[in-house]
């Protein structure tokens, strides 16, 4: 009988049924997987097809898209007194992953044993399924998690820059993507990335593509003369892709972006969260400078109102040409308080030169306006938690309002929200064994059930499981499929300090990110930008008030 789960004030959802002949049979059958690879299907009588096979049972196994599976997984037919049912009549048919069988009626052999005959994969990766099904009686599923083919073809998947200045070091400029001839990402294949002109330098010079197919080049520093730079990617078994960058002169000093970093890495296109501080960066670029440090002034305004003066030194000579988002001596740097940050901010910058004069740099053209920084004032995330009591265990969550925040101290740092506002209820109660995947797919469908029911809009509900020894999951949450998707409940076991991040990465999912591309998890997102869930760039930790670099530090949506 399925579990219930309710919540304290008795709502509860009625119990599914599950025959107890089937679940006896599929004991029965449990008993006899040792044999070779095939899933065993059991008969009532010698001489006739005429029982339930187990619904539970499948076998499986592995291959490459659009190819035969090699050696295909199989059910072995038995009847009542344990003996292979030779000639018993299968039926085979693809359930999912388009796949096509060469034969879909097939004779158990002498052994009992059918198999899908030429089972060709469908052109997708992931599991793909054969229903295997005596006529009249039953069936089970058979298996095979497809990979991806042998590469077939590289592109760009991000374009170098159409120009920089000579002799300029480019962070992160190019990345390629090799895929198999149905397009899905080839992983662990070697890239070379070899300077065919320009005299320049690229870094590292052989890169390995992640689970999403992508090779990144790190750095390329182009030749000391304008002109021409290019780089040729090259890889077995496909055609180079060709890189090119026209070296130029370098331009008079500027200012070319400013970015309020609060855990972002984009220079520009995402708005500053209002009420959350961070660190305000203000990127020059041009010739090298003579002499001393790069000074600045940097002005901050409120709706045309200034509010705060500093001075902020450069600690290395300007780019020449685009900010290094890598580097924090590239930028003029100011520490943002809270309540610096709110819609209406503005900056103005002066670059201090050493005879003391002061030129405009922010706004461009100087006068006396200021350039605004983006700023968006965001809705409270609303966030309602329940310690979960499980019956079968006999155990409760232990998350209480007085170690909530401990829990949510990863949810404070990586949510982007002006506000955080949560609540502790009472327990919710429930009968799933917590050991199995059933338990916990049940009980994130009640706690959901209890959202619904509740008539929620914008909170999120989760669930804060008790830990024990054999917990079959840390967490498990929706990936709603859009923002008006009402999949907003999740589930995290109360093992501290693992639940901490564990609770911000369900939440995670609850926002709609799939997994980052490290650690093999499942539900992998394959746009990830970044190798191995690398950050890309420095993120501002707005509870510690320093900042991140990529090094040593990975998305927390993977699981490394």
């Amino acid at each position: 009988m399925r579990g219930r789960g309710r919540a304290a004030a008795g709502l509860s959802r009625g119990p599914g049924i599950r025959p107890p002949l089937v679940l006896l049979l599929l004991g029965l059958v449990l008993g006899l997987t040792a044999c070779d690879d095939a899933t065993p299907v059991l008969f009532d009588a010698p001489a006739q097809v005429l029982a339930h096979p187990s619904s539970g049972g499948g076998a499986s196994g592995d291959g490459v898209v659009g190819e035969v599976v090699a050696d295909a997984p199989g059910v072995r037919v038995l009847d009542a007194s344990g003996n292979a049912a030779s000639g018993a009549r299968v039926v085979f048919q693809v359930v999912d992953g388009d796949g096509e069988l060469g034969t879909t009626e097939v004779r158990a052999d002498p052994s009992g044993i059918a198999r899908p005959t030429d089972w060709v994969l469908g052109p997708a990766m992931g599991r793909q399924t054969v229903e295997a099904r005596i006529p009249g009686v039953g069936e089970v599923r058979l298996h095979v998690e497809a990979r991806a083919g042998p590469p077939s073809e590289m592109g760009v998947a991000r374009s170098p820059a159409a120009s920089g200045p000579a002799g300029v070091l480019l962070a992160e400029p190019a990345t390629v993507r090799v895929t198999d001839r149905f397009g899905n990402p080839v992983r662990d294949q070697a890239v070379e990335f070899v300077v065919t002109e320009g005299g320049g330098e690229v870094q590292p010079p052989v890169a390995v593509t992640d689970e999403t197919g992508r090779a990144r080049m790190e750095s390329w520093t182009l030749g000391p003369s304008p002109g021409l730079n290019r780089v040729e990617a090259r890889s077995e078994g496909v055609s180079p892709v060709v890189l090119e960058i026209d070296g130029t002169d370098a331009p008079p000093i500027q200012v070319v972006a400013v970015h309020v970093n609060q855990g972002n890495r984009e220079l520009t296109g995402t708005p500053a969260v209002a009420g959350r501080g961070g660190l305000l960066r203000v990127f020059p670029v041009g010739g090298q400078v003579d002499g001393g440090p790069l000074r600045a002034r940097i002005v901050l305004h409120h709706d045309g109102t200034p509010f705060r003066t500093e001075e902020a030194v450069l600690a290395a000579p300007p780019k020449p040409a685009q900010p290094s988002l890598n580097e924090l001596g590239a930028s003029w740097n100011l520490e943002l308080e809270d309540h610096e940050v709110r819609p209406g901010l503005g900056i103005r910058v002066e670059l201090l030169t050493e005879e003391g004069d002061e030129v405009p740099l922010l706004p461009v053209g100087g006068g006396g306006g200021v350039e605004p920084v983006a700023v968006e004032e965001l809705a409270p995330f609303r966030l309602v938690l329940f310690p979960i009591r499980t019956t079968v265990q006999g155990l409760t969550g232990s998350i209480t309002s007085g170690n909530a925040e401990t829990f949510l101290a990863d949810t404070r740092r990586w949510i982007p929200a002006t506000e955080l506002e949560w609540e502790v209820r009472p327990p919710f109660v429930t009968d799933q064994d917590m050991s199995t995947d059933a338990g916990w797919l049940d009980l994130l469908s009640d706690l959901q059930a209890t959202r619904g029911a509740e008539g929620a809009t914008d909170q999120y509900y989760h669930g804060i499981v008790p830990d024990f020894p054999g917990i079959r999951y840390g967490g498990l949450a929706y990936v709603p499929a859009g923002a008006s998707s009402p999949f907003r409940s999740g589930l995290t076991y109360d093992r501290l300090p693992q639940a901490v991040g564990t609770l911000a990465h369900e939440l995670g999912h609850n926002l709609g990110r799939r997994h980052a591309p490290c650690g093999s998890p499942a539900g992998v997102d394959v746009n990830f930008p970044h190798s191995n869930a690398g950050i890309g760039g420095p993120g501002w930790d707005v509870l510690a008030g320093e900042i991140r670099f990529p090094s040593g530090h990975h998305d927390y949506m993977s699981y490394c």
